[in-house]
């Protein structure tokens, strides 16, 4: 398969592309472990409530990315964009629970 640009190739294109899937991964990964661990031994919740605030949002998450992202990304064409938009937010989001 050839890339549609040809100064860029399919292999970097697919190194940038699962470096930034990997460091997305990384953050929400530490981000619902650290935040389990601090409901459940600092702030003494029960463990059905722990649950549902590290299961919630990720359901909200495919919820929101299927039917209010995607559709935006298909309407105004900017896929890479609103990826790029949506991860940025999450992680300025994480810095601001880490502070609040």
């Amino acid at each position: 398969m050839r890339s549609i640009n040809p100064k860029i190739s399919l292999r970097s294109t697919f190194l940038g592309l699962s470096s930034f899937q990997l460091l997305a991964m990384f953050r929400r990964g530490m981000f619902y472990t650290y935040l389990s661990l601090y409901m459940a031994i600092f702030l003494h919740l029960d463990p059905i409530i722990v649950t549902l605030y590290a299961t919630l949002p990720m359901i909200m998450s495919v919820v929101f990315q299927n039917f209010v992202w995607g559709p935006l990304s298909d309407k105004f064409q900017r896929r890479r964009t609103m990826i790029i938009l949506g991860e940025v937010l999450a992680g300025f989001g994480t810095i601001l629970v880490w502070f609040v």
